[in-house]
């Protein structure tokens, strides 16, 4: 799972205090690591000034809690052999025995021997009191810089959560105004610059309600009164058609009786599209799409003999107002029968409870500059498309706003070698919605 920009922020904080406390702690022994041999080299060196001017070779012996002696390369080495090194001085070297003696060595002046000095006192396997203090006074730094570090990073997360919560209610808000939720809007409670966003939002919310409402009552006015004058023109070409014409004025009044029909159809388009962007709650019932295609197919109008190749998927469900489903595959199937050459493809399948719809056309394709404007209304591309078969540029927008309702997604895309292929997908299949 992906964090949040304040998840990441707060792991960020926690990983520098961390790694802060890690380093300091490493320094602070450090320093006490080299504060120690700094004292044990002072000691030697002041134990064994004497003896370190005697000739060698040297006995073993004894002096305070040194034992100091004289060995030549063969027996430092074999002396030194499971040792650690531990620092250099201006005359010497330290080690650490395995036994946990620390060992300064010095070499003997105009000689291939040196002069070995352990220290018997300071084992440092040795649990006496003076590790444990000494170890306590390497460890209480570091759980000193770790107490702090802790009730940082809880001051962190919790300034990071009231800083993170608004932004949260804010996104949440913004995914509902996105989801046709446009009666939502932001507290204006929270702390400045979220205080000035939310406004802002609110703002913007309700001007884009205002324009939607003021866009939806001129296209319902617009099409209601159109439909009044319209009926009285059917009513009148009805009863002209009745009487008694010549060739010529017959012709006429067919062409003025589908002129009419054209806006009559338009009429329709439009309240159509108007009732689908309303976003009103139709009642939504679950409906077998693979039949509703077959159904459409059987009724929809081939007068070019177009041939239909369709490979459907048995029982897909979806949840959907019936009519909106007849909408989308009636505009879809009909958009592809007026555009092909000779055939059209419909594809019905189900994949991760994901429906995907293809309706693919042999036709002259359409345009890369037209695909992003194909979906609005009365958008007419290249004619070589949209003026050979008319139309008002109502159909694929009412199939778009039907994908949207349903939260789905529409592409167009080139066929292979010419056509188009309109894909809907992420319709919402029945098993989803158990």
């Amino acid at each position: 799972m992906k964090l949040s920009l304040f998840g990441q922020f707060y792991l960020g904080v926690l990983a520098a205090i961390f790694v802060t406390f890690a380093l300091i702690w490493l320094g602070v022994n450090t320093y006490l690591e080299q504060d120690s041999i700094a004292d044990f080299v002072a000691d030697v060196e002041q134990e064994t000034q004497q003896l370190r001017n005697k000739p060698y070779p040297l006995p073993p012996q004894e002096t305070g809690h040194f034992t100091v002696q004289s060995m030549d390369q063969r027996a430092l080495d074999a002396f030194l052999a499971d040792a650690d090194y531990l620092s250099s001085h201006h005359q010497g070297s330290v080690y650490i025995t395995r036994d946990g003696l620390m060992t300064s060595v010095y070499p003997y002046p105009n000689q291939p021997a040196y002069f070995v000095v352990t220290d018997l006192a300071h084992n440092t396997n040795d649990a006496d009191p003076d590790d444990e203090e000494r170890m306590l006074q390497a460890w209480l730094p570091g759980l000193f810089i770790f107490a702090i570090s802790l009730v940082l990073a809880l001051i962190i997360r919790y300034l990071s959560r009231r800083i993170e919560q608004p932004i949260l209610s804010l996104q949440q808000i913004v995914a509902a105004y996105d989801a046709n939720h446009s009666d939502v809007r932001i507290k204006t409670d929270s702390p400045e610059p979220i205080q000035s966003l939310a406004h802002c939002f609110n703002n913007m919310a309700d001007r884009l309600d205002e324009q939607r409402q003021e866009q939806q009552i001129i296209t319902h006015a617009i099409a209601h009164e159109l439909r009044t004058p319209l009926a009285r023109m059917q009513l009148a070409l009805g009863m002209v058609n009745q009487s008694t014409l010549d060739e010529s004025s017959r012709a006429l009044l067919n062409d003025l009786d589908r002129y009419v029909m054209d806006m009559d159809t338009l009429t329709n388009e439009l309240l159509t599209l108007e009732r689908i962007n309303q976003n009103t709650t139709d009642h939504a019932d679950p409906i077998n799409l693979t039949q509703l295609i077959e159904q459409r197919l059987d009724n929809l109008l081939n007068k070019r003999n177009i041939a239909i190749h369709s490979s459907l998927a048995p029982n897909i469900w979806v949840r959907m107002h019936p009519m909106h489903g007849q909408l989308l595959i009636d505009n879809l199937v009909s958009n592809a029968l007026a555009y092909s050459n000779a055939n059209i493809w419909i594809t019905l399948k189900q994949c991760d409870n994901l429906i995907r719809l293809t309706i693919e056309d042999d036709g002259v394709g359409v345009a890369d500059k037209d695909k992003q404007h194909l979906f609005t209304p009365f958008y007419c591309g290249d004619d070589s498309r949209s003026r050979k078969t008319g139309g008002y540029g109502l159909g694929l927008a009412i199939v778009n706003a039907v994908v949207k309702r349903y939260k789905g997604r529409i592409e167009v895309t080139d066929r292979k070698p010419n056509g188009a292929v309109f894909e809907v997908s992420q319709i919402m299949s029945q098993t989803e919605l158990q």
